[in-house]
């Protein structure tokens, strides 16, 4: 393994990355919206025009996780 071509690793670790930034952006909008505003006086707890960001950003990154997996697995 030592030397070894390093492609295959540095592919895992992208695609470990991704799936890491997908599920946290899942992550912070439940922080965000459902469990802190309970505990967070009115004035700073994140409005709408953030949730709409964090869906938008969410929905983003699974779209593109659901196209490399197409991908990868020879579907597109």
């Amino acid at each position: 393994m030592g030397f070894s071509e390093p492609g295959p690793l540095i592919l895992l670790s992208a695609v470990i990355g991704f799936v890491g930034t997908v599920l946290f952006s899942v992550a912070l909008i439940f922080l965000n919206h459902v469990y802190l505003p309970r505990h967070l006086p009115p004035g700073a707890r994140p409005g709408k025009v953030n949730l709409v960001f964090l869906c938008l950003a969410c929905f983003a990154y699974a779209l593109l996780a659901i196209a490399y997996l197409l991908t990868v697995t020879g579907m597109i």
